[in-house]
């Protein structure tokens, strides 16, 4: 079994930003690129789960040479990209669920997530903001399982909420920080 995967969550159709939020153009590349660049210094094994443009996405995530896999029901919410992902790494020790639209989580946050996740090895380790608990997160393969059966968006809060006996967590604000408007896209530009 390998210990540890990575699942990028690019799946959406960016229906308040109007353009493919995935390969928006940030520092000279996508934000696609940007994700898998990072993901890939701590985690060798990356799958990217598309969906409304998932024609475009699989191109890129060709040439960022990680796999990907289409979820077709990507309309019905982040959830099934997340339990698509993780039946597709089910052989893995531990997954790594990060969004596409996150750029400004330091490198550091991720590998302070690894390193908490090998410390306690059956624990959720996730990401604690000032507005709660949010993604990147590192699920352990004894909760799979659960992942998978996540009914809608706000099942994951519960998720997080009934286990919060099995879940670390690490501060980092800049998780705050996606990309869903146009505002928050003109936001990033002026950010170097």
């Amino acid at each position: 079994m390998k210990s540890i995967a990575a699942v990028i969550l690019a799946a959406g159709n960016s229906s308040r930003l109007g353009v493919c939020k995935q390969l928006i153009q940030w520092h000279g590349r996508s934000l696609l690129s940007h994700t898998v660049s990072t993901v890939k210094m701590l985690v060798d094994d990356v799958v990217v789960v598309t969906g409304a443009f998932h024609h475009r996405v699989e191109q890129e995530s060709s040439l960022l040479k990680v796999d990907h896999i289409y979820n077709q029901n990507w309309s019905d919410g982040v959830h099934t990209s997340i339990s698509l992902g993780l039946k597709r790494e089910f052989n893995v020790d531990k997954c790594l669920l990060v969004n596409v639209d996150q750029p400004l989580i330091p490198f550091v946050h991720y590998k302070a997530l690894k390193n908490l996740a090998n410390l306690y090895p059956n624990a959720i380790v996730a990401t604690n903001t000032s507005n709660g608990i949010r993604l990147p997160i590192i699920v352990p393969h004894n909760q799979f399982y659960a992942m998978t059966q996540l009914k809608n968006e706000s099942s994951l809060q519960d998720l997080f909420e009934n286990s919060s006996h099995l879940i670390k967590t690490i501060d980092c604000e800049d998780a705050l920080f996606d990309i869903d408007t146009p505002f928050d896209m003109s936001q990033l530009k002026q950010i170097s």
